[in-house]
Order: structure tokens, then C-alpha cells, then sequence
């Protein structure tokens, strides 16, 4: 990025920062593919491959793929804002426009003898070519896809400082406008998609310093989430070749009510806050039946949710020379207002059914996050150690499984060195070298949940229909690590 500040007059200012993010990586695990069965890319079945290599078309031999979702982005973009002082007004208005490329694959590799993989590091062309049929040529993909994402959005708002800035009053408003173009390449689905999405955002919050020590806050605000891309291409199954057509649920949004206090004196500042949050179209992944009694992937609207919270936290000034002690801690509840739709069997017929989720707590929620921390900075020196606690979470919606809370430690070493002077126009600032050390007591352990289902134990739907258990699965921690890093500022 390059932010830049000018200032046009004693009283209006612009800021501009173009900036431009890329990311490219994968995540997943491995497959399993059967010599003898047919494997579906799109609705195309390949069948009589020699999946180990071995020269011979073996029925019923299992081989391990590595079959991670690989996903490379380009965003560019640009936030220009205007900034006027107008008496007790600070008036602020701007635009912001982003494009975003997104590139979605999923080929497959073969494991070695020795569980590993070649490339971890995957692109298109990489994996298992097809080598007969309609799709001889092609890298055999679970999808491929790319989305362009074109975001508008237009703010405007208000600081209306009161009483000498004992009180001041933010308003303001934004406006987004957001389209997805997406062309899905797997055979049989539908390749081109646009999907347009609008929201009107307004907000206002008030900040009453009533002491010099002491303020009270309070805040409404919206927010909105547009619907991800890959909820609105075509999926389809690898072992059937059924095609499942997108589909078009709303874009969640959600209102937040927040009240607290801060205090900020000589020894320690704390901040308390409470706030309670109603999502409508709340959006979901997990995975449900469809029309055919197949357990396929979802984006699923939730319907209303609501979420309530305490907030509470302390950290001291330095004293002792450097040394600052700190604490969190975070309460929550959700809770769904709605049945979670599905499908059951009900005379012989498919018909549109419901899990009774209402009045259960949305999956990957933890009730309690907490953390402690320790931290040295006396100019010079740094060093600090935290201690992070977060609680049981449901992994099912319907609240019959649930992930044990865990706790990690992490730490850090750092040395700021002097102002180096380059020449008389330029000087590098506080240039800073620090060593991190996440998962300090290599600790193995579930740090969050995979893949949400509906249901771990047989369940009974609204209408009566029994549905069989799924196990959901869950990410496992990463090892002990170390990352050093420099910065420095010009």
C-alpha cells in the first residue's frame, strides 16, 4: 500500500491509499480414489485408471490423493476519503473501490510410498492428467472456478464534539454496492454467474467523558455480509456426478447494540462493554440432505440469530521499568431463533423438512475466551507471554456434539535498535527485530471446527423423519514455531 495525506486548506484534508494484496496457498486433505470406480469431474465419470501406477487396473485397490483446495487472489484497490473541520464538526467523506480475482482449483496428486506428496504447493496443471475420454488433456479437478468481485462503497459521516469534547456524537451512513462474475469450468455446471448485492448501512454512537478518567460509550451499528462466491456457483458430487445448481440465499446482516465504560488513570486502564447483535439471513456451511437423501455441502441461511456478550478487560502503564501485566475476558450466548431447513423421505416423497434448532446455540461459538498476558518493553528490550483459554464449542446444530475448550501460550523477544540516519532528508525510525514463538509447549490439540454438521446422533426431524449421524471434523493444532521479522519506519 502507499497511503498519502495532503492538505488541501487549514480545514480539508485527502487521504488516498491504493493498495494491492495477493495470497496464494492450499488447505485440505487427502482422498481416496478406488481402481475399478468411477470418479466424476463434473458430470463426466472416468473409470479404468490406474490410480497407484502400477501398470494394471486393479478393482477394489484404494490410493491415497492429495486433494487440497488451492486458492490464489489478486485484490487491487483504492480508499480516497475527505476530511473537513467545521467548527465542533469533523465531517468525513469518501469512496472506496476494490477488484477482486479469485481462483479456485482442487486437483488431485498421489501420495508415495511414503505418505508424502510432491508439490505442496499446487497450481492448475499440477496433479492427475486425464488421459482418454471427453476430457483427455484436462487436470482433474473437485472444482474450478474463478470470481472477479467488484466492490463500490460510499461513506459519509459526523464527529460532533459537545461540552468542550466532554461529549461527542458519531453519525454515519455507507452505501456498498458488490458484484461477482463467476466462471465455473466443471463439465455440466452452469459457467457463467453474476450475483449483485446492495446494502445501506447507517450507524451512530456517543462517547461521554463524564470525568477525566472516566467515559461512557454506547453504539448502533449494521453491518452486512454478502453471500461468498462459492456459494453461488455449481457444485456437484465425485461419486455420482449429480450436478447441485447453486443457490441464491440473502445476504446476512446484522444490527449491534453496544453499551460500556472505559477508564484510563496514571496505573491502569479497563474496558467494559456489553452488546447484543441480531443477525437476520444468519449464513451457514454444514452439510445436509439433498432431494436424492445424499449428505452434500451447503451454504444454508439459518434464518434469525441472536447474540448477546460481555466484554472486560485490564492492562497496567509500565512500572517496574517496563512491565505491563494484561487480562481479557469475553463472555457470549447465541442463540437460533429458527428450525434449520432440510429434507426428509415422508411417504416415499422428498419433502421440505426441519431440524429443531430453535432456542440451540449456533456451532463454533465458544461461551468463554479468556487470556492473560505479560509483557516487558523498556525501550529497548522487549518480551512478552500470553496465555489464551477458549472454551467448548458445538461442532453439530443440533447441539449433540461439541469441542473440549484448549488453552495455548505464546511468546516473543525483541530488540529495538537507535534512529539510523541515511542522509539529511531520510532516517530510518526505531528499527525493530523480534523473534515469535507460537504453541511454546508444543501442545497437540483441536484448535477449532472443520466441518459443521447437522445432526452427530441419529436425530428426528420436525415432520417425524429419523436422520442418521454424521461425525464432524476438526482442525488439529499447529506444532511449536518461530517467526522473525524486522520492521522500521521511514
Amino acid at each position: 500500500s502507499l497511503p498519502s495525506d495532503f492538505r488541501i486548506t487549514d480545514d480539508l484534508t485527502y487521504d488516498v491509499v491504493p493498495y494491492f494484496w495477493y495470497g496464494f496457498g492450499s488447505g485440505g486433505g487427502v482422498s481416496t480414489l478406488t481402481e475399478g470406480s468411477k470418479v466424476y469431474y463434473g458430470n463426466v465419470g472416468i473409470n479404468g485408471v490406474d490410480w497407484n501406477g502400477s501398470g494394471t487396473v486393479v478393482s477394489g485397490t484404494k490410493v491415497n490423493y492429495y486433494n487440497p483446495s488451492i486458492t490464489r487472489t489478486y485484490r487491487p484497490g483504492i480508499v480516497n476519503k475527505l476530511t473537513y473541520d467545521w467548527g465542533d464538526h469533523k465531517i468525513v467523506g469518501g469512496y472506496w473501490f476494490e477488484q477482486a480475482f479469485h481462483r479456485q482449483s482442487g486437483p488431485y496428486q498421489a501420495l508415495d510410498a511414503s505418505g508424502d506428496v510432491q508439490n505442496y504447493f499446487m497450481t492448475d496443471g499440477d496433479g492427475y492428467v486425464i488421459t482418454s475420454g471427453a476430457l483427455a488433456g484436462q487436470t482433474l479437478m473437485k472444482r474450478l472456478a474463478t470470481t472477479r468481485t467488484t466492490t463500490h462503497m460510499l461513506f459519509l459521516g459526523d464527529t460532533w464534539s459537545l461540552a468542550g469534547d466532554t461529549l461527542k456524537l458519531d453519525y454515519g451512513i455507507k452505501q456498498a454496492f458488490v458484484t461477482r462474475d463467476i466462471t465455473n469450468e466443471a463439465p455440466g455446471t452452469t459457467r457463467d454467474t453474476t450475483f449483485n448485492d446492495t446494502a445501506t448501512l447507517p450507524q451512530v454512537g456517543l462517547n461521554w467523558k463524564f470525568l477525566p478518567e472516566h467515559q461512557l460509550f454506547a453504539s448502533v451499528a449494521t453491518a452486512f455480509r454478502s453471500v461468498p462466491n462459492y456459494a453461488l456457483y455449481d457444485g456437484f458430487s465425485t461419486s455420482s456426478g449429480t450436478i447441485y445448481p447453486a443457490g441464491r440465499p440473502n445476504p446476512e446482516r446484522a444490527t449491534t447494540v453496544e453499551i460500556g465504560h472505559r477508564y484510563q488513570g496514571e496505573t491502569f486502564a479497563t474496558s467494559v462493554s456489553a452488546y447484543a447483535t441480531h443477525f437476520t439471513d444468519r449464513q451457514v456451511s454444514t452439510y445436509v440432505l439433498d432431494s436424492s437423501g445424499n449428505s452434500v455441502s451447503s451454504y444454508t441461511n439459518a434464518g434469525a440469530v441472536d447474540k448477546f456478550g460481555l466484554d472486560a478487560e485490564v492492562g497496567t502503564r509500565r512500572f517496574f521499568g517496563g512491565l505491563r501485566p494484561y487480562a481479557s475476558l469475553s463472555l457470549g450466548l447465541t442463540r437460533m431463533e429458527d428450525n434449520l431447513p432440510t429434507t426428509s423421505k415422508i411417504g416415499g416423497v422428498w419433502t421440505q423438512d426441519w431440524f429443531a434448532t430453535a432456542g440451540k446455540q449456533l456451532p463454533k461459538s465458544p461461551n468463554v475466551i479468556a487470556a492473560v498476558g505479560l509483557d516487558w518493553d523498556d525501550g529497548t528490550y522487549l518480551a512478552n507471554a500470553s496465555l489464551k483459554y477458549v472454551g467448548p464449542q458445538y461442532s453439530t446444530f443440533m447441539n449433540d456434539e461439541r469441542m473440549p475448550g484448549y488453552a495455548r501460550v505464546d511468546a516473543a523477544l525483541g530488540y529495538r535498535f537507535g534512529d539510523v540516519e541515511i542522509n539529511d532528508k531520510a532516517t530510518i525510525k526505531k528499527p525493530e527485530l523480534r523473534l515469535s514463538m507460537t504453541n511454546l509447549f508444543d501442545q497437540r490439540m483441536l484448535t477449532g471446527v472443520y466441518s459443521t454438521k447437522t445432526n452427530a446422533q441419529p436425530t428426528t426431524t420436525v415432520l417425524g423423519s429419523t436422520v442418521a449421524g454424521a461425525a464432524p471434523s476438526y482442525y488439529m493444532s499447529e506444532g511449536f514455531a518461530m517467526m522473525l521479522t524486522f520492521k522500521a519506519a521511514f
